[in-house]
Parts: structure tokens; sequence; C-alpha cells
């Protein structure tokens, strides 16, 4: 996303490797989440009508 909004204003250099780092310390309220694992049993019984 912040490649796409460099490049919507004319700026074509690519990030740094350390970009995202320094991102989120300029942000503390930016942060990630670790995904978890879910049953497949669970994911193929999900449907618009069962949620």
């Amino acid at each position: 996303m912040a490649t796409r909004l460099l490049r919507m204003n004319g700026d074509y250099e690519p990030l740094g490797q350390l970009w995202i780092p320094h991102f989120i310390a300029r942000n503390p309220r930016v942060a990630s989440i670790v995904g978890r694992t879910i049953e497949s049993a669970r994911t193929t019984a999900a449907s618009y009508e069962t949620i």
C-alpha cells in the first residue's frame, strides 16, 4: 500500500529493508497480529447462511 501511494505521487524508488520496522516504531498504535490456525471442518462448514 505504501508503495502504491508513493507511485501515485510520482516516487518510484523502492522502499528500504527497514521501512516496516521503522514505520511501526514511529506509529505505536499500528501493530501486527499473529494468525491462528483453524480446523478444516470449521472452514468448510462456514457459509453466509450459518454466519
